[in-house]
């Protein structure tokens, strides 16, 4: 392509070594060329010797052109107010931009831009570009790396029917926000935020949308009860920790398992707006719940994707769950007699341990003086105040009949 009318960008942390891969009739990947090398080098020098400090990076070999043609016509885009070239660089470099983050997972960005200003492309207007520079993650996102054997697929991936007004959505602006934002607690919130936007659109009643966008974002995503069944639960946790992270109930940084479930998070976020928006107009297609209780499928087959991996969670609950039913067990153990772990000094002596009667098993004891206590059914006739009854025998017991001798 290397039109004279095109924009340049250079992608951050992507690199290209193979032939130019033509996306669509207007959109290309390719290794950047001399000239574009050498006017990088020698912006470097010129501003080095004049003293400015510009974060210019030199132009690598391997580095990645997302080269985009612009319609005939608009070659003073360059000249404009920056209200204009922000507008510009959105609709045609943003869309795609976009569009290669939802393909796959992995850091990627612009670092700058380069505008041909003569057709011998010797010399460019060059601007740098930080707020589309992707951040380094906490959890350790690695580079958007795309292997050969992808090429078709993303080819597949650009010409879908994509909503018009992609950048427009919501769920997109938060989507993009992510690759900007390096702490993990505002991803968090990103990520939600925009499964909101998705998953509980038209919904004024939010009594319980915990539970609606889960269910909802766990039927789009899965394919059997297994499948959507982890991605509820997932969905759920996500939300439960967003919740600590606004009320300020988390610090520091996640663990392992909070760091695996953001990562699953960012996937299915990337899936879901694949499924909602790359049918063109979503006014006319019917809600979720229109298509759940039509036991319709989630959409349209989309170019085949890499499996979603779950055997890290399930490894997860499956030792969250045998824990739990160990603790469980230990608990309703019951406890061993004590009369038997008594030591036995204790039993030769006949003291007693300082422990309720009724901890051991047994009825209640008699009292010091031999008395029964009243809760004993022999002392139902006592009298009250303890009078002893005949014959001397408290409690009423009659004297015994004969068999003694008198006197």
């Amino acid at each position: 392509m290397s039109d004279h009318n095109s924009l340049r960008g250079v992608l951050e942390c992507v690199r290209w070594t193979r032939d130019p891969l033509e996306l669509t009739e207007s959109i290309q990947l390719r290794s950047p060329n001399s000239k574009e090398r050498f006017f990088v080098e020698d912006l470097i020098k010129s501003n080095q010797k004049s003293g400015r400090v510009l974060h210019i990076q030199p132009l690598e070999r391997d580095a990645c052109i997302f080269e985009c043609a612009l319609p005939k016509g608009s070659e003073h885009w360059a000249t404009q107010s920056p209200e204009n070239f922000e507008s510009t660089l959105r609709d045609h470099m943003l869309r795609p931009l976009t569009l290669l983050r939802l393909f796959k997972t992995g850091l990627i960005g612009i670092r700058c831009v380069m505008f041909p200003t003569s057709s011998s492309q010797e010399k460019f207007i060059f601007r740098e570009t930080p707020d589309l520079r992707p951040a380094k993650r906490e959890y350790g996102k690695g580079n958007y790396d795309l292997e050969l054997g992808e090429a078709e697929q993303l080819k597949e991936w650009m010409k879908l029917n994509w909503t018009e007004n992609l950048m427009e959505r919501p769920e997109i602006r938060w989507f993009n926000r992510t690759y900007h934002e390096a702490n993990s607690f505002d991803q968090i919130h990103y990520f939600v935020t925009a499964f909101e936007h998705i998953l509980l659109e038209g919904d004024t009643d939010r009594t319980n949308h915990r539970y609606i966008y889960a269910m909802r974002g766990s039927w789009l995503l899965g394919e059997d009860y297994e499948s959507r069944a982890g991605a509820f639960r997932d969905f759920r946790r996500l939300f439960d920790l967003r919740g600590s992270v606004l009320h300020g109930q988390m610090t520091g940084t996640l663990d392992r398992g909070e760091q695996i479930l953001l990562e699953r998070s960012e996937e299915y976020l990337r899936r879901i707006i694949a499924l909602t928006l790359s049918r063109g107009s979503t006014k006319n297609l019917p809600s979720i719940d229109e298509r759940i209780l039509a036991a319709l499928g989630p959409m349209e087959k989309l170019p085949m994707l890499p499996p979603l991996e779950i055997g890290d969670r399930q490894e997860r609950e499956s030792a969250r769950r045998e824990l739990n039913d160990r603790q469980q067990s230990n608990q309703n153990r019951p406890r061993p007699n004590e009369r038997r772990d008594r030591p036995r000094e204790n039993r030769d002596t006949g003291s007693r341990p300082n422990r309720p009667a009724a901890m051991h098993g047994r009825g209640p004891r008699p009292d010091s003086s031999g008395d029964q206590r009243a809760g004993n059914p022999r002392n139902r006739n006592k009298k009250p105040g303890g009078r002893a009854g005949p014959g001397g025998q408290q409690g009423g017991r009659p004297p015994q009949q004969g068999g003694g001798n008198r006197g």
